[in-house]
């Protein structure tokens, strides 16, 4: 099994039904998490015992992507277990902070880098967002998923999406709002590169003070295969 479970979803900050980012992905009963935002950390402790973990995998130091990071180590702290983190070293007080934990081992990784795990590939590529940012790509059993992580549009984008299956994409932005000077992308941009590339479109990084309907019936006017995302478990 090749599979993805969203554990939060929303960007900015969670609210009652989803924290900030962080997707679990499950292959072969190895368990990688995606990012770690603020409330993942207690959503993945209903799902798993978090030291069962293969390892983690940083997009960027920003808090809806990285805070829990903190809880997490205190929880291995009290279990004397340790876990392989891969992140990019910005040299921010957050990465500072948390690569200074004894329970959490960190791997740097950056763009244009792959790395194997029991099987899974996975290739880093640097996203257009204001601070240094990786997007992953995941294959497993002729399986291609990729993880945009934040993003606006970039060359990266097209260099990594050909032969996709599965795409969880930023769609931060409704379309009206969006410009490319913005950080992310909209429901619009995610779902054309979706059916650019033939691939399945999952909607997330979502803005919590915005209907969910808006971002699918955007999605849904350029691409049939787009959803906005739920915390359910995905087949990739």
């Amino acid at each position: 099994m090749f599979s993805l479970h969203p554990l939060g979803y929303n960007g900015l900050y969670g609210d009652k039904n989803s924290p900030s980012s962080g997707y679990l992905v499950e292959f072969d009963g190895n368990k990688i998490l995606l990012d770690v935002g603020s409330g993942v950390f207690a959503k993945l402790l209903e799902v798993m015992a978090p030291e069962e973990l293969s390892c983690v995998f940083i997009s960027h130091f920003h808090f809806d992507h990285s805070s829990d990071l903190g809880v997490l180590s205190y929880y291995l702290q009290s279990k004397n277990a340790k876990l392989k983190v891969y992140a990019h070293d910005d040299g921010s007080p957050l990465f500072k902070a948390f690569s200074s934990s004894p329970y959490l081992e960190f791997v740097e990784i950056k763009d244009g880098q792959n790395i194997a795990i029991n099987g899974l590939s996975v290739d880093f590529f640097r996203t257009n967002h204001p601070i240094y940012t990786l997007g992953a790509a995941l294959k497993y059993n002729n399986k291609k998923f990729v993880y945009t992580a934040d993003t606006n549009l970039c060359e990266s984008l097209n260099n990594t999406l050909e032969d996709a299956n599965l795409i969880l994409a930023d769609s931060a932005f409704l379309h009206k709002d969006w410009s490319e000077q913005k950080p992310h992308l909209s429901a619009k941009l995610c779902a054309k590169l979706g059916k650019k590339y033939g691939a399945n479109v999952i909607l997330t990084h979502l803005n919590p003070t915005l209907d969910k309907n808006e971002y699918l019936n955007e999605g849904l006017s350029e691409w049939s295969n787009v959803e906005v995302v739920k915390s359910t478990i995905y087949e990739i």
